[in-house]
């Protein structure tokens, strides 16, 4: 695969990424990790065994046993969480050729993607230990829209919240692509 190839790849996960986001509607909820059971991490590895079609590449190829597990609770939270499934039906309903654009990327590609975002969602408690250096650290990268920095100013507690949401939404539209969740 070409490298412009992969970057118009990636710049459609991107793409559909900010879409999705855009779709969100505000919410209340906690999102988070919890540890994974013994029958969990037993059916996480069991299934990472089987090869998928990732042109005869496995799951263990792409992802650590530690990250299958971690993906498959946030998968399992999601099926149960009313709003998420709510979020899943509606983007497939309103963003149906988007989609089928981003499921002709291969299997790795989209496992790619969801490892970052998996890392991206990890790596919130550090960001968020400091409010305040978060806000000035984001804002400096230019991650933060004009519009929105005197409420974060304000309460910067907000930004983790909305950075959190964004991220975890992120996850799931990227496990929607992989087949991984449907409404």
């Amino acid at each position: 695969m070409t490298t412009t190839s992969t970057t118009k790849r990636w710049s459609l996960v991107v793409l559909f990424a900010i879409l999705f986001v855009s779709l969100i509607q505000p919410s209340h909820g906690q999102f988070g990790m919890p540890k994974a059971t013994e029958e969990e991490e037993g059916a996480a590895a069991a299934a990472a065994a089987d090869p998928m079609d990732t042109g005869g590449e496995t799951v263990k190829s792409v992802l650590t046993e530690q990250e299958e597990i971690d993906i498959a609770a946030i998968l399992k939270e999601a099926r149960a969480d009313l709003e998420t499934m709510n979020m899943v039906r509606k983007m497939k309903e309103e963003m149906g050729k988007e989609l089928g654009e981003l499921e002709q990327l291969s299997k790795v590609e989209v496992l790619g993607a969801l490892k970052v975002s998996l890392q991206e969602l990890k790596g919130l408690d550090y960001l968020f230990q400091d409010h305040e250096r978060a806000l000035v650290e984001m804002d400096k990268e230019g991650l933060i829209a004009p519009e929105h920095l005197q409420k974060y100013q304000k309460d910067p507690s907000l930004l983790e919240l909305d950075t959190r949401r964004a991220v975890y939404f992120q996850f799931i539209a990227i496990a929607v692509v992989a087949g991984f969740i449907e409404p």
